[in-house]
C-alpha cells in the first residue's frame, strides 16, 4: 500500500512540472510562420559564461516540457518559442527591447517546430519586440511579451516559467524522439 501511494505521489509530482498548476504557465496570441502556438507550458533557465548570465525562457505546446529537455528528448510534430536574456548580474524586473546592446539585453526570440521526426521544420525569428519582466525568483521567470516576426506574423503574450536547472550536456549529441 505504501509503494503505491508514493508511487501516485511521484506521478503526481512529474505531472505538475509546468508551475504547479497555481497560474497557466503561458498565453500566446498570434501567429508564427501562420502557425498558432497553443501554449501548454514554459520553463526557463540559466546558464553562465564567464561573467555573462544567459536567462533563456521557452513556451512550448506540450506539458512535461522542463523534464523532457532535462531528458534531451523531443516531442514529434510540436512546437516552442525561445527568448534569450543575456546580463552579467541577475536580471531585475524591467523591459528589454529586440536588439538591445546594453546590459542587461534581449538578444533573440525564435519560434521552432517540430516535424514528426522531430527535426525543425518551421523557424522564425524575432525583428522587433520586447519582453516586460514582472517577476523573476529562485522558481519562476514571469513576464509578458510583443513580437513583430521576420516574416511578418505577430505575437504577443504572457509566461509564468518555472526555473528547470539546467542540466549541462543535455544540449549535446542525440536527442530521443518521443
Amino acid at each position: 500500500m505504501k509503494r503505491s501511494v508514493l508511487k501516485v505521489a511521484a506521478v503526481m509530482m512529474l505531472a505538475s512540472c509546468g508551475n504547479g498548476g497555481t497560474t497557466a504557465p503561458a498565453a500566446v496570441h498570434g501567429t508564427f510562420n501562420g502557425k498558432a502556438l497553443n501554449a501548454q507550458d514554459a520553463y526557463s533557465f540559466r546558464i553562465v559564461f564567464g561573467s555573462n548570465i544567459r536567462t533563456y525562457v521557452v513556451i512550448t505546446d506540450y506539458a512535461n516540457a522542463c523534464n523532457l529537455e532535462n531528458t534531451n528528448a523531443r516531442k514529434p510534430n510540436t512546437s516552442a518559442l525561445s527568448f534569450s536574456l543575456s546580463s552579467s548580474a541577475l536580471l531585475d524586473a524591467g523591459t528589454l527591447s529586440l536588439g538591445g546592446t546594453g546590459d542587461p539585453a534581449f538578444e533573440t526570440a525564435y519560434y521552432t517546430g517540430f516535424d514528426s521526426s522531430c527535426n525543425a521544420s518551421l523557424n522564425e525569428s524575432a525583428a522587433t519586440g520586447s519582453v516586460t519582466l514582472t517577476n523573476l525568483d529562485a522558481s519562476t521567470v514571469d513576464g509578458t511579451f510583443d513580437l513583430g516576426m521576420a516574416g511578418g506574423d505577430h505575437a504577443t503574450g504572457t509566461f509564468n516559467a518555472i526555473n528547470c536547472p539546467y542540466q549541462a550536456g543535455t544540449d549535446a549529441g542525440a536527442f530521443t524522439c518521443n
